[in-house]
């Protein structure tokens, strides 16, 4: 009796521990993508009963931080932990897509077998019969009629055999294809053993029933966002036009269907504790020695400013634009106040959010999809800038003033000049400038060439001294159908020592900065028009040296 009461009582603890667990499952309702991760809200409806019960929020992703769950509910009752798991549904029960697969499996080799015991069957009647005729010829002479007979008994009886064996060997082939097809699918369909899914489990206690609402959310690293500019620009225009787009991707093994998304720049993995500044203690050391490529040295490289899509971004300190880098930039005209395409953005001291209009649906397989943020028309100014004893064509350039208030970050930009693909570039915004450069391509209008007048340079020898003179020739073309502006830049050398002596003759009203020796012309250029102007320097240097002109 003693027993029969123990048996009870834990029959009673086992159902009652049953009874206190409930595996629900939730939706998304908003997705928070930043540029490395995303922060996942979803809900869960729920019917809870009175007591201490675990509500397990099932079939979430697994790639969760569990350190940024935050679980709240709307109802009477009270939570009291809340859990984070890794679980593996194959260990609890078998799919029933594999459930499925296996039966039919199952009922495909069972008709095999039936089809190869009938062929069986039906080669051993074959050799009874075969068996038969010549114990009969052994035994007793035949009658005519009665050979007539039992060949055309022999021929029909194997003509039959004959063609259930050849209609049984094709069902058997045709079965034998049905299973390896079935094998392929439970192969990957096996795959799910070792499938894991997140799962929250939270303790609460009530003291009624009652229909509870879960809010909860979590951090995933498995997700992010990069953005993408389509930058289109019309000749005569004053202004550029902006598609501002973001590249969304996530893998965390949980598709996230028609949800509302909201993109922040913020960078949540970064670490939030306060630099520490140290001493800076100075001591020698030994420099490495570079040569200089005389031909690029004192340029922007027109390349590197060229990122192209989906690749990483440059280090801080690129400027990707086809300006010179040595910020004698033009005048820029004032400019009116940008205009806004559809969009929504979230300003504070940290970061900026951009709240996306339209629901999407974002597939778990980490391919990048497009998604509109809004479109902007800024107001600019466009100049065409040039280095022809570098490149032969000019760079277009749209310059935008005080480019901080359009909240635009780094990243690719495809370029379109006059509704025509141009190439791609990068946005550098991480610049301190209040004037943004935008390169806009290469602009075939515009051809320039620099040639040495070989029959005016000269060289000669003075005394201990050694004298060259150079003498080079710039002309511009405009093939455009409109008057363009063209900033032209070149140089003449700079003397580090003073046995080097440098002389700069004419230089066709060029602005000269003689710390740099840079040279620049800014000429406007009406369509088909072309100019022509010179530049000449004198180099003088002691008798035997070698200097690197």
């Amino acid at each position: 009796m003693k027993n029969l009461w123990i048996i009870a009582c834990s029959f009673f603890l086992v159902t009652a521990s049953w009874a206190a667990e409930k595996t629900v499952d939730s939706k998304i309702v908003g997705v928070t993508v930043y540029p490395v991760g995303a922060m996942i809200n979803r809900e869960a409806k729920v019917s809870i009963s009175p007591g201490r019960q675990h509500i397990i929020l099932d079939n979430l992703t697994h790639f969760v931080d569990p350190n940024t769950i935050q679980v709240g509910g709307i109802g009477d009752f009270e939570i009291l932990s809340v859990k984070f798991e890794n679980f593996y549904p194959y260990a609890k029960s078998k799919p029933l897509r594999v459930t499925l697969l296996e039966d039919s499996l199952k009922m495909y080799r069972d008709k095999r077998y039936l089809i190869e015991a009938e062929n069986t069957a039906l080669k051993e009647e074959k050799q009874l019969i075969l068996a038969n005729k010549k114990l009969a010829g052994a035994n007793a002479s035949l009658t005519v009629t009665q050979l007539d007979a039992m060949a055309k008994y022999y021929r029909s009886r194997f003509s039959d055999i004959a063609k259930m064996e050849l209609k049984n060997t094709n069902i058997r082939t045709k079965l034998l294809a049905d299973e390896a097809r079935i094998n392929g699918n439970l192969a990957q369909e096996n795959s799910y053993k070792f499938t894991q899914v997140g799962r929250i489990i939270v303790e609460i206690s009530s003291e009624r029933s009652m229909q509870a609402k879960f809010d909860f959310s979590f951090f995933t690293r498995m997700a992010g966002w990069m953005p993408k500019y389509n930058i289109k620009a019309k000749s005569g225009a004053t202004n550029i036009d902006v598609d501002y787009h973001a590249l969304v991707n996530q893998g965390t093994g949980v598709n996230w269907e028609n949800v509302d998304l909201l993109l922040s720049t913020t960078r949540p993995l970064y670490g939030n504790q306060k630099p520490e500044l140290h001493p800076w203690y100075l001591d020698f050391y030994r420099a490495k020695k570079y040569e200089a490529n005389r031909k690029t040295a004192g340029y922007g490289s027109y390349d590197n400013a060229m990122a192209m899509e989906d690749e990483a971004a440059p280090e801080q300190g690129v400027v990707a634009s086809s300006v010179p880098n040595n910020g004698a930039y033009p005048m820029i005209e004032s400019v009116d106040k940008a205009s806004y395409g559809s969009g929504n953005q979230v300003l504070n001291a940290l970061n900026t959010s951009y709240v996306i209009s339209s629901k999407y649906t974002i597939l778990s397989d980490n391919s990048r999809k497009q998604v509109f943020i809004k479109q902007i028309e800024i107001p600019a100014t466009f100049n065409h800038y040039a280095v022809p004893s570098l490149e032969k064509e000019a760079f277009l350039t749209a310059s935008i003033v005080d480019w901080a208030q359009y909240d635009l970050v780094p990243g690719n930009a495809t370029l379109f000049y006059n509704n025509t693909y141009v190439g791609k570039s990068y946005i550098f915004t991480s610049s301190s400038d209040d004037t943004l450069q935008v390169s806009l391509g290469r602009d075939r209008g515009v051809i320039l060439t620099q040639e040495k007048v070989k029959d005016l340079c000269t060289h000669n020898r003075v005394g201990s001294n050694v004298k060259k003179n150079y003498v080079y020739e710039i002309s511009v073309r405009n093939t455009n159908k409109e008057a363009v502006t063209v900033v032209i830049y070149d140089r003449v050398p700079v003397s580090k020592r003073k046995e080097i002596m440098v002389s700069v003759g004419e230089i066709a009203g060029a602005d000269y900065d003689v710390e740099t020796g840079i040279l620049k012309w800014t000429k406007t250029l009406e369509a088909g028009k072309s100019e022509t102007f010179r530049f000449d320097y004198e180099v003088k240097y002691p008798k035997g040296s070698q200097v690197n002109l």
